[in-house]
């Protein structure tokens, strides 16, 4: 989601500050507890990146982009659609309601209750054809072993 290991385990810090902080509250289901706050704490990273940050990065970028040769812009834009391809295709390969499900979760960043609402099935339903989802596609994107070990 964050795209960056440094943030992602800021996130996870930021999430057991979190949860430790309204431990009474999470007591009841820390597993769920903790994932809503994981997913609230990376919807706060995403909001907090101001505009005009975005503008001073995207000009890094092209001024990093204008040092590299051709073969290297054009071998990164492969890799991204690729990796845009791996996604549309895993995507295809679920179920009907688990794809309808993510896709409203957490590309139209619906709530539960409005994509319960939108699909015409329980909330239940939405948590856990999102969770069933969810742990397909990651187990679909995750890279072979062999490449783990490398890094």
């Amino acid at each position: 989601m964050l795209h960056d290991v440094d943030v992602a385990e800021d996130a996870v810090q930021g999430t057991m500050l979190r949860v430790f902080m309204h431990w009474e509250s999470a007591r009841a289901a820390p597993e769920a507890y903790s994932r809503k706050t994981l997913l609230n704490v990376c919807r706060d990273y995403w909001r907090r990146q101001d505009p005009g940050l975005k503008k001073v990065r995207l000009a890094l970028q092209e001024a990093q982009s204008t040092e590299r040769e051709i073969g290297d812009q054009v071998a990164s834009f492969t890799d991204e659609v690729a990796e845009r391809d791996a996604l549309v295709q895993a995507l295809r390969a679920l179920p009907e309601r688990q794809r309808d499900v993510l896709t409203l979760r957490f590309f139209f960043d619906l709530s539960v209750e409005q994509v319960a609402e939108l699909l015409e099935i329980p909330e239940g339903s939405v948590k856990s054809a999102a969770s069933r989802g969810a742990k397909k596609l990651h187990e679909e994107l995750r890279p072979p072993r062999a490449e783990l070990d490398e890094c």
